[in-house]
């Protein structure tokens, strides 16, 4: 243990009246970073007196809250950086040919999180410009679906079909290959963090 640890460490044993504890957390080898993990038990086998558990253990309980809150606060901003972006064109039915010029092919630009998804679309010859935004939370079901031809302007299309509580079925509409991949991964994402929100039961859009 450095010698800043035990500064640490002795400074608050002080701040807690049990200063005479300072070589008893040196010499089981705690450092100030891993008080908050503290149980009654382990000051029972540290040797602890009662009285000076009493003190310290409301203490410890704050700590650890703390440790808890930033732990989740660092977790949920985790969460809501963009993971992945999916750019590509679509429009025509030569949505697979590069040379096709600019004004006769739209663009769908995905940026997908841990706790939802948006679309942005623009189209040049129309100047129109769209943005969905949806949040996982408000998802009930994601489907890959490849149309048929009477479906489809075009052979080969695909798209993604999501099903939200407040809209029904949205559909986003997709034609290059890279169509399957966006689903993948937007899949993955929402799957990701249904067990997230089961696991822990918490509002992760706080």
């Amino acid at each position: 243990m450095g010698p800043l640890q035990d500064q640490k460490i002795e400074k608050w044993l002080k701040a807690q009246d049990c200063a005479h504890l300072t070589q008893i957390f040196a010499a089981n080898r705690i450092a100030h970073d891993k008080v908050a993990y503290l149980e009654d038990s382990h000051m029972k086998e540290m040797g602890i007196l009662i009285g000076d558990r009493l003190r310290l253990l409301p203490t410890i309980e704050k700590m650890r809250v703390m440790a808890q809150r930033t732990a989740t606060e660092d977790h949920l901003h985790e969460l809501k950086t963009v993971k992945q972006s999916f750019k590509h064109y679509y429009g025509g039915c030569f949505h697979w040919c590069d040379c096709c010029i600019d004004c006769f092919r739209a663009t769908k630009h995905w940026k997908v999180s841990g706790i939802g998804f948006q679309v942005e679309t623009r189209e040049p010859c129309k100047g129109a410009h769209e943005l969905d935004n949806v949040d996982f939370v408000q998802m009930k079901d994601i489907v890959l679906r490849h149309p048929g031809c009477y479906e489809a302007i075009c052979c080969g299309a695909a798209e993604i079909e999501v099903t939200t509580e407040q809209e029904g079925a949205l559909i986003l509409g997709q034609r290059p290959a890279v169509v399957e991949k966006t689903y993948e991964f937007l899949r993955h994402q929402w799957e990701h963090y249904r067990a997230i929100r089961a696991q822990t039961n918490v509002d992760l859009y706080t």
